[in-house]
């Protein structure tokens, strides 16, 4: 399973601030997807499949609840998607740092 440590997340946000960024882990491998990240309520972790080649769908239940999608083209280091979390909605992206 490739990992990508310490990556750019950055998120907007359909009705409060315009973006944030974030710094975050995410792990590919196996047509399953892992990502990480802290928040003031602890680390919140994403968990999806492959839904087709560079399409996935993610959930959490821990800290938050959430839904999100990622996708990527092949040999690209950028995967961008939306999310759901805990009643609040926006897109996504991650740039992938290189792979540890």
């Amino acid at each position: 399973m490739a990992l990508y440590e310490n990556c750019d997340m950055t998120v907007f946000f359909s009705d409060e601030e315009p973006m944030a960024v974030y710094r975050c882990d995410v792990r590919i491998g196996d047509g399953t997807i892992v990502v990480s990240y802290d928040s003031e309520n602890g680390t919140v972790v994403y968990r999806g499949n492959e839904v087709a080649p560079g399409h996935f769908k993610l959930s959490t239940l821990d800290v938050v609840k959430g839904r999100a999608t990622l996708h990527c083209f092949e040999q690209s280091t950028r995967l961008e998607g939306t999310w759901q979390e805990d009643g609040a909605r926006g897109m996504w992206y991650i740039d992938l740092s290189e792979e540890d």
